[in-house]
């Protein structure tokens, strides 16, 4: 979870707390944050519509975080 290569952090900085760094930045402009799971969305026009299980939402930017996975090598040392 440790995030070693990320600009302004010369000691690392875990993941999770890189991300709290950034909640508390997008609170700060008054960004309205969504955590749910989004089942379609539609990026043909403006406003975005995206639609989750609980909500319909209109956005004019979007950001798509689908997450990642580390490849390993799988070899000794």
């Amino acid at each position: 979870t440790d995030v070693e290569n990320y600009p302004g952090f010369p000691e690392g900085i875990s993941g999770p707390e890189l991300v709290d760094t950034f909640r508390a930045q997008a609170a700060r402009f008054g960004t309205t944050i969504f955590t749910e799971d989004i089942e379609s969305i539609d990026l043909s026009q403006r406003p975005f519509k995206a639609k989750s299980a609980k909500n319909e939402i209109e956005a004019d930017a979007v950001i798509i975080a689908t997450g990642a996975n580390a490849k390993r090598l799988d070899i000794p040392g």
